[in-house]
């Protein structure tokens, strides 16, 4: 019974041991992010990026979030570039049905995902950002994001204001479009009265794409729907209490302005259409249509809107290469963004002792390896520490002595990297086997030399130490077993994945 406890003592110390060292292996993180209004569950392409640390993904969500009102009410639509560009951030994109697979280093790093995508969005409304913590032993994330409407009181929308001005007319400005050879930016004015709309009102806006060369209209731009209380709460019964399934104007509508007879209305927003062919001019006149429950009482057009187009970015202009489908679903995203390297630390301590030999070797050493590390900054993601002994002198002893100059090292290391957002770990000491040495005499050719040390293995060291060729060729493999090892990793930047090149 007694040898059987101390059997399964030492499995248990194996298998915790073997756990520790594979805890913070990389592994790939399959992800799922789904947005539930109602009953209904829909998908969308997304963003996403990596972060060290949950805390770290959390503050960039923040200063993110922070900029999309700037983004909806005009102060500055750039804001979301610049905070990427202000804090290094590379963003990767989902598949459209919003999946993806990330390749994670260690459990702990943080996914921030968001449906925010500058390239398309019209503005900053209803966009999502999302943080997903990684878990040791799980590889399946499925995250369901619950979208709720409000329906009742006013609320500000980035691209919607109400003001206090004092206007009596209804009117509606169409003015030319900003063209950059890809999309066309297309301002909307809109100004109702107070009294024009009402609680039981629907107000639509529908811009239309007409081709400058031939007067075609050659297609509907998406366009813009807003509602009072009274109006939305009967659709939504209507629409057997699913209104985001099954109204037509399901994707026009937004609930950020809820419309009141008491308020007049101002809309003044942009509206993103993609050019169905580059090379061509458009213009973008507008219908303006107000309903109640049961008949459209109020219509109108901005027929003003010309062929005369704002280009500020003529010499940027690159519609002749614009392709004709968007090829992101079949684009393969760099499977590895870090970068791994195995260094020896050949720190000297004292013989059979965890003791550092005080000198001027051991101190350039350190210091050397440690600003090799901090070269790589923010970059710098995680690192990893390993000891290994030789199997002369006893296997206990030389655990005990591993693990302690693993202590040392990584002490030496964590210290010297400071308050630098770095994940650092242990491996379990090693401690090779004889075997292992005359594996060792095999591979280096010396398969005779092999076979006389696996014929002395069982008689003990000493035997093995009188061993003609012991100093020739043993010593030098028992010293190179003796090792301490820090891996590290870091991101590597520009990774290159599959892309258009234009020749100019």
């Amino acid at each position: 019974m007694k040898k059987l406890y101390i059997l399964l003592t030492m499995l248990l110390f194996v298998v915790s041991n073997t756990l520790m060292a594979q805890g913070d292996e990389p592994f790939t993180a399959s992800v799922k992010v789904q947005f539930k209004t109602g009953d209904e569950i829909t998908t969308k392409p997304l963003r996403y990026a990596l972060f060290k640390t949950t805390k770290k993904a959390n503050d960039i969500k923040a200063i993110l979030e922070a900029t999309m009102p700037e983004i909806s009410n005009g102060t500055n639509p750039l804001a979301f570039d610049e905070a990427v560009t202000k804090h290094k951030l590379t963003f990767k994109k989902s598949k459209p049905n919003g999946t993806f697979n990330v390749r994670v280093l260690y459990p702990g790093m943080a996914l921030l995902i968001t449906s925010f995508d500058p390239d398309d969005d019209l503005t900053s409304d209803g966009a999502d950002f999302i943080v997903i913590e990684t878990v040791a032993g799980k590889t399946e994330y499925v995250h369901v994001e619950e979208k709720k409407i409000d329906f009742k009181g006013n609320h500000t929308l980035g691209n919607v204001e109400v003001q206090g001005q004092s206007r009596d007319t209804l009117s509606l400005v169409a003015a030319p479009a900003l063209d950059d050879g890809v999309h066309c930016y297309i301002p909307i004015v809109v100004h109702l009265p107070a009294g024009t709309v009402a609680g039981d009102s629907r107000l639509i806006i529908q811009p239309y794409a007409v081709e400058c060369e031939t007067g075609d209209t050659v297609d509907f731009v998406k366009g813009l729907c807003y509602e009072g209380g009274e109006y939305h709460d009967l659709q939504d019964r209507r629409m057997g209490y699913n209104y985001r399934k099954n109204d037509k104007l399901k994707d026009y509508y937004s609930s950020n302005i809820i419309l009141n007879v008491n308020n007049r209305v101002d809309i003044d927003t942009t509206v993103i259409y993609k050019k169905r062919t580059p090379s061509k001019d458009y213009k973008f006149p507008y219908l303006l249509e107000v309903a109640d429950y049961h008949h459209i009482y109020l219509n109108d057009w901005a027929s003003t809107s010309s062929c005369t187009k704002k280009n500020y970015y003529k010499f940027l202009n690159l519609a002749v290469s614009q392709a004709d489908m968007d090829l992101d679903e079949f684009a393969t995203q760099a499977d590895e963004n870090f970068e791994t390297k195995n260094q020896d630390i050949k720190l000297r301590f004292q013989v059979g002792k965890s003791v550092l030999i005080p000198d001027a070797q051991n101190d350039s050493i350190r210091d050397m390896f440690i600003e090799e590390l901090k070269s790589y900054g923010d970059l710098l993601m995680q690192v990893s520490i390993e000891a290994t002994a030789s199997p002369d002198g006893g296997f206990e002893a030389n655990r005990k002595l591993a693990a302690g100059r693993l202590d040392v090292a990584y002490n030496i290391l964590r210290n010297g990297l400071g308050k630098a957002e770095v994940h650092f770990s242990k491996q379990a000491p090693r401690v090779y086997s004889w075997d292992d040495v005359a594996k060792q005499l095999d591979e280096e050719g010396n398969k005779d030399k092999a076979d006389s040390l696996r014929a002395v293995i069982p008689s003990g060291e000493g035997t093995i130490r009188i061993l003609p060729f012991y100093d020739t060729h043993i010593v030098p493999i028992l010293e190179s077993m003796r090792r301490m090892r820090c891996t590290y990793r870091y991101e590597r930047k520009h990774i290159m994945n599959g892309a258009l090149y234009l020749s100019l």
